[in-house]
């Protein structure tokens, strides 16, 4: 039953936050040459199914961190309650970004663009930049914990914790190159964005199977435990 409820919270949050995959409901020939967050702009004729996707997710993503104050501690350490507290911004951020989605697709409509660049501070482009900025910012916050609650173990060189460096890493790279992009050509930016949501999403799934499976068993660090059996096979 527990193993039961691990993969179909993973599942859940996975799927609710890559609704991207859904680009075909938008009317425009290529959705990822804008902004991702594009899909749920307030006049694209599907924005409610990316919306609610992105709502799902996040409340997801607030419940998986309230389960892992406890869930990780096997895990993570003391330093699982701030790996919790970051997720839950994670999940705050999204949630906000589907409440406060952009007013219009400003990579494909010209007269969008001139009034973001015109005027940048408007409440709805600036709480939508708050939202997803808290996304990205509590999405790699997480990580850095998780990897400093594994240097605190002394479990730095374990592939497990060679796997968050890469997550982190790709994130970073993503979003950095994100914003290149935007500054460079205006366009292909949500193809490198939508990597980075992918990541999120099976970070986000990986802490919640980890949250449930976690409370179950009876090793001081399951991760730890298997890192151990491959050290003795090899």
């Amino acid at each position: 039953m527990r193993r039961t409820a691990a993969v179909l919270l993973a599942a859940a949050v996975l799927l609710s936050y890559d609704s991207w995959v859904l680009l075909a409901l938008s009317p425009q020939p290529y959705p990822l040459a804008g902004y991702v967050s594009e899909l749920a702009a307030a006049d694209q004729p599907y924005s409610w199914v990316f919306r609610t996707g992105d709502a799902i997710a996040g409340a997801l993503m607030v419940l998986i961190a309230g389960l892992g104050v406890r869930g990780w501690r096997t895990r993570f350490g003391r330093l699982s309650v701030w790996v919790a507290v970051a997720v839950a911004i994670t999940g705050l951020g999204t949630i906000g970004d589907a409440i406060a989605a952009l007013p219009c697709a400003q990579s494909f409509d010209d007269a969008c663009y001139a009034e973001y660049t015109a005027n940048p501070l408007r409440p709805d482009f600036l709480l939508h930049a708050i939202a997803s900025s808290l996304v990205a910012l509590g999405a790699l916050a997480s990580m850095l914990l998780a990897f400093l609650a594994l240097r605190r173990q002394g479990r730095v060189r374990t592939a497990y914790a060679r796997g968050v460096v890469i997550m982190l890493a790709a994130l970073l790279v993503t979003n950095v190159s994100s914003v290149v992009i935007e500054m460079l050509w205006r366009t292909g930016q949500g193809y490198v964005q939508a990597v980075a949501v992918l990541i999120i999403a099976a970070w986000a799934a990986h802490l919640g199977w980890a949250a449930v499976i976690d409370r179950g068993t009876g090793t001081r660090n399951p991760a730890e435990a298997v890192d151990s059996e491959d050290s003795r096979v090899s």
